[in-house]
C-alpha cells in the first residue's frame, strides 16, 4: 500500500527460423501525468525457469539479462542461444510511485503492458491485477478482453493482441497514505519470435 507496483512478466516465445541469442522488450515511458515512470527496480529474472544473472552490457552471455535505461524507455534484454524451440522468459520488477492521484482525488494506475511499437501479434495475453482495496467506484479496464473481478483481484485474457495493451485501474485513495500517492498536477524488433508468442503479466500494487 505504498503506491508502487510490482509487475511480473512471463513470455513464452517460439523461435521458428534460424539461430538467436537474445529476446528483448521495451517498456516505454510516456511522460504523461498518469503513466510517467519514476524508476524501475528489477527484482529477479529467469530463462526457462533458471535464474538469470544480471549484467551491464549487451554481450550475448547465456542465462544473463541486461536492464537498460534510456531517455524514453527501459529495455529488458534476455540472452540465450535458441533455435527452433520455445523459450520462457521471466522478469519481476517494481515501479516506483506507479499509483497517481487524479483531479477527483482517486488513486489511478495506468500502465502499458505492451508498447505501441511491438511489431508482432501476441497470441494470448493473460493479466492478473491485485489491488490494495476497492469501493463501489473501482474500475479496472484493459485495451482488449473482458475483466472479471474477484474481490480485489482482476482477471483478463485477450487473444491475438496487436499494438498497445494497457491497463487502467481506479481505486480509492484511502488505500494509501497521503505521502504515498503522488498527484498528477518502441525501438522496433527484428524477427526474433513468431506470432504465437504468449504473454502473461501480473501486476500487484502493495
Amino acid at each position: 500500500e505504498n503506491g508502487d507496483a510490482i509487475v511480473s512478466e512471463k513470455w513464452d516465445v517460439d523461435f521458428i527460423s534460424g539461430d538467436f541469442t537474445r529476446f528483448y522488450k521495451d517498456i516505454y515511458n510516456p511522460l504523461n501525468q498518469h503513466e510517467y515512470i519514476d524508476s524501475i527496480e528489477v527484482m529477479e529474472a529467469a530463462i526457462n525457469d533458471q535464474p538469470a544473472e544480471r549484467q551491464y552490457s549487451t554481450d550475448r552471455v547465456d542465462y544473463h539479462y541486461y536492464f537498460e535505461e534510456q531517455s524514453d524507455r527501459f529495455t529488458i534484454h534476455w540472452f540465450r542461444h535458441s533455435s527452433n524451440e520455445t523459450v520462457k522468459y521471466e522478469i519481476k520488477y517494481s515501479i516506483k510511485n506507479a499509483v497517481k492521484l487524479d483531479n477527483n482525488g482517486r488513486a489511478v494506475f495506468s500502465y502499458r503492458l505492451i508498447g505501441q511499437n511491438f511489431p508482432k501479434i501476441v497470441g494470448s495475453v493473460k493479466t492478473v491485477i491485485e489491488l490494495p482495496g476497492q469501493d463501489e467506484k473501482t474500475t479496472v479496464s484493459l485495451s482488449e478482453g473482458s475483466v472479471a473481478m474477484d474481490r480485489n483481484t482482476a482477471y483478463s485474457e485477450a487473444l491475438n493482441v496487436s499494438g498497445i495493451y494497457k491497463v487502467n485501474a481506479d481505486m480509492p485513495s484511502d488505500c494509501f497514505s497521503a505521502e504515498q500517492v503522488y498527484a498528477a498536477d518502441e525501438q522496433s524488433y527484428s524477427r526474433y519470435f513468431s506470432k504465437r508468442a504468449a504473454y502473461i503479466s501480473c501486476c500487484h500494487i502493495p
